[in-house]
């Protein structure tokens, strides 16, 4: 199964994507050492991380010191280097490993923590390894997509990935702490280029599972701005790729993975038997309960077989709506037919709306999925078929996760535009963004320009991206630095 239909390890992934979701507040509540300045566990002040910042100009270049140049690439596939790791992996490294997957031991912990350069300690993995499969051009996985079906692909090799960069986000820490720049840049880069290969798949959840990597290594930068040594990095961040992770191919094949998987929903009209109409009613069934996304229990409980039965009765009661040409021969159809043809029908009417909109560019994409979120929960509110089928791929708060880690990118690149101004400007804070002398991103939760409020002392700031509230989420989104300025 892929990454959200395979019982046994969807578990994992969702885990894994629950996780990134959370990490961008969790991260704002962090003990840690910034630029020699001790911060406690309150650095979250009205929801505004805290940046301890030191005018710094900018030096132009077009290759980032924090993503990997083309002009680094190497051809080759970069899968079966990283793959090599798991196959000459010792017991104490998969111990250390287990450690870091909890991560309990990676994000509470100080810079000068002795556990964080223990976790960061160079025989969990190989270094060199990883920078070789790092600067590889591509990543193959050759997944049995068309041999297995799209939906029966297993994705263990993601998990994997996850554990390899939090272990860079430890030493590239480990390296700030000791005020080692230029190699915390170095575990940061890697870090990149690996989570780049990550997301060369076809799935959505990759796809994010790659920007919650971008989302851990973007909390390496942060603490590296701080640094007293550390350069600007306006342009290398200019430089990195925009939008980090590229989702359309991905919408593209899943908008088709249903019908990948079971060839004969190209053409329901080519199954003429009750018995093909069971044999895939089943199929289908048995796939959707293994989705656990707690509608269908157990089949052979009671509980089961009534959901499913209401489900052919509504089934039989509304295909004529959605179907007319259909009217005259519902009565003669058996339960599976009709429970099938009308799931069919309402999932690709879900899909067809959903789908589309993520496509668009973010601003408008998160617009319209927030203004669908609602109608969808409406329009199938009694429809928990099709829910179980596509929400946990066409998952809107996953979705927008996406745009605001570019959120989160654009508001480092305008922190360092700001460091620039003020190494002209007698190490002052710009009272509004227009005096900048460097071009400015946009916010991609918004499409204008980030919201910036110089504090009366001159000496702090506000600099923040659009709050979004989806109905359906327990927070908040958007990210906010309080920028406080300290003079050579």
């Amino acid at each position: 199964m892929t990454s959200f239909y395979n019982l046994t390890f969807v578990g994992t992934l969702i885990w894994c994507v629950v996780f990134s979701t959370a990490f961008s507040q969790e991260a704002l509540k962090l003990s840690d050492h910034t630029g020699g300045l001790p911060r406690d566990a309150t650095a979250e002040v009205e929801n505004f991380r805290v940046l301890r910042i030191r005018p710094r100009a900018a030096q132009s270049s077009v290759r980032s010191r924090l993503y990997p140049s083309r002009a680094e690439l190497h051809p080759g596939n970069a899968a079966p280097i990283f793959l090599r790791q798991n196959f000459e992996a010792n017991d104490a490294m998969s111990k250390r490993k287990e450690s870091m997957r909890k991560r309990d031991d990676l994000w509470g912990l100080k810079l000068d923590d002795s556990k964080l350069a223990e976790l960061a300690e160079p025989a969990l993995y190989r270094t060199g390894e990883l920078e070789r499969a790092a600067l590889r051009e591509n990543a193959g996985w050759e997944y049995p997509l068309y041999e297995q079906g799209g939906m029966w692909t297993l994705l263990p090799d993601v998990q994997e990935s996850r554990v390899a960069i939090l272990f860079l986000v430890a030493r590239a820490r480990v390296a700030i702490a000791r005020g080692q720049i230029e190699q915390a840049e170095k575990y940061i880069r890697i870090g990149l280029g690996l989570a780049k290969h990550t997301g060369d798949s076809p799935f959505i959840i990759v796809k994010i599972v790659h920007s919650a990597q971008c989302s851990y290594l973007q909390f390496a930068i942060e603490e590296l701005v701080q640094q007293p040594e550390s350069p600007n990095y306006y342009w290398d961040l200019t430089a990195m790729p925009s939008p980090m992770v590229e989702l359309r191919s991905a919408i593209q094949w899943e908008a088709e993975i249903l019908t990948q998987t079971y060839p004969q929903l190209r053409n329901l009209d080519g199954l003429t038997t009750p018995q093909q109409w069971t044999e895939l009613y089943d199929q289908i069934v048995r796939g959707i309960a293994a989705l656990d996304t707690g509608w269908l229990p157990s089949l052979d409980t009671p509980e089961a077989k009534k959901l499913l039965q209401d489900w052919a009765d509504r089934s039989r009661k509304s295909l004529p709506k959605v179907a007319p040409k259909l009217a005259e021969k519902v009565a003669t159809m058996g339960d599976t037919e009709v429970s099938l043809r009308y799931w069919w029908i309402r999932t690709n009417q879900l899909k067809d709306r959903l789908l589309p909109a993520a496509m668009l560019e973010y601003p408008q994409a998160i617009h319209h999925l927030a203004k669908m979120e609602e109608e969808v929960e409406i329009e199938f509110a009694d429809e928990q078929f099709v829910q179980a089928t596509l929400m946990p791929m066409i998952n809107i708060k996953q979705l927008i996760f996406l745009p605001e880690n570019e959120q989160r990118f654009g508001l480092l690149r305008t922190v360092e535009a700001i460091r620039h101004w003020s190494a002209h400007h007698d190490s002052r804070l710009p009272k509004s963004l227009s005096e900048l002398d460097l071009p400015l991103p946009l916010d991609t939760l918004s499409g204008h320009a980030f919201e910036y409020k110089l504090a009366d002392d001159g000496l702090s700031a506000d600099l923040r991206g659009k709050i979004l509230s989806l109905k359906s989420d327990v927070r908040k989104r958007g990210f906010a630095y309080r920028l406080e300025l300290t003079k050579p």
